[in-house]
């Protein structure tokens, strides 16, 4: 499979305004978008006034479940988040149209969100599926007339990403210290972040409500996975067409994992021709088929580029805000680096 560079053109406009952070060899997270300060202090948030949540709010499934899974409970009946399995064995690839992201890390904590009015703009298609992984490909196509930016061609239609969506003040509680209102700018884009290290007990949201409905969600804290041996060097003695696995020492089983690998080109904010997404219940172990990451190191690399990739681990709520899902997720990385 062959790809010019400048078949990606016409989606650049849209690629340019998306954040692409690189990752360097020992896997931390060099993205300089976060305005964090000194240790202990935050951005993009206020402490929130003592009120109490609105009765007509939709509350949360309270962990890593479905509707249909069986729930466990304490003596008095209560929800434990912690003790619900998640979605089951199958891979959960489909992404909600809103999703806040609690990530805890040494130094620092961030709550980032966003709820969408439609599907997002994704350029790649699932090619195959193997395991708990599945290979996403990029075709470059035209369009005639030429797309109007911010619209892209992607299958030979204008398609341009959705407005984002209200839900009013979001406030965030059970992560050390007193509640926060989340910052929303401009576009509904909800964040904030603090420096330091901190004790999440019970991450939530309690969000009022504009646009879509009020809401609830609650959810575990996550740690990172600690891997067993060099994650790093498994790719660096990879043979052509050899699969490796990923094991850990520490699986949960109320959480899930997620990858996506993509190439350098991607890593930049271009459009990868090949990723690779995996998914699927904390079992301490992930596969990573070998014609997959053939296919991913074949091109679409040059001198400079990152090569980083993070497994995360996560937790999840999810709510119903009339009529649009929204979740909640905790997450903690482990990270990998690889320059083919």
């Amino acid at each position: 499979m062959t790809h010019d560079l400048a078949s990606f053109l016409p989606a650049l406009a849209l690629a340019a305004v998306l954040p692409a952070a690189c990752t360097d060899p020992s896997g931390t997270d060099t993205d300089t978008t976060s305005d964090t300060t000194t240790s202990g202090t935050s951005t993009g948030g206020s402490e929130a006034p003592s009120t109490a949540p609105a009765d007509t709010e939709s509350s949360g499934t309270h962990g890593s479940s479905s509707a249909d899974d069986s729930s466990s409970s304490d003596a008095t009946g209560a929800l434990d988040p912690c003790a619900i399995p998640g979605w089951g064995p199958e891979p959960m690839f489909d992404e909600p149209p809103g999703r806040f992201t609690f990530r805890d890390g040494p130094g620092y904590q961030s709550v980032t969100g966003f709820i969408s009015d439609g599907p997002r703009v994704d350029f790649h298609e699932e090619s195959e599926r193997q395991g708990a992984c599945r290979l996403l490909e990029y075709t470059a196509s035209s369009c005639e007339p030429a797309c109007e930016p911010p619209a892209v061609c992607i299958g030979e239609a204008c398609i341009t990403e959705p407005p984002g969506l209200s839900a009013g003040v979001v406030t965030l509680a059970g992560v050390d210290g007193e509640p926060i209102d989340l910052t929303e700018d401009a576009l509904h884009s909800y964040y904030w972040d603090r420096a330091g290290d901190f004790m999440a007990t019970m991450p939530s949201l309690d969000a009022a409500g504009a646009e879509v409905d009020a809401f609830e969600l609650a959810v575990c804290p996550t740690t990172a996975p600690t891997p067993i041996g060099d994650w790093s060097g498994l790719l660096a003695a990879r043979a052509p067409g050899e699969a490796i696995t990923l094991t850990w020492s520490d699986p949960i089983d109320s959480a899930r994992i997620y990858l996506r690998m993509t190439t350098g080109i991607g890593t930049h904010g271009g459009i990868s021709p090949v990723e690779i997404e995996c998914e699927g219940p904390d079992v301490g172990m992930l596969e990573l088929p070998g014609a997959y990451l053939d296919a991913l190191y074949a091109e679409g690399w040059s001198c400079g580029e990152c090569g980083g990739n993070d497994l995360v681990r996560y937790h999840v709520d999810e709510a119903d805000a009339g009529g649009t899902s929204v979740q909640l997720r905790t997450e903690a990385t482990a990270g990998f680096w690889f320059i083919p």
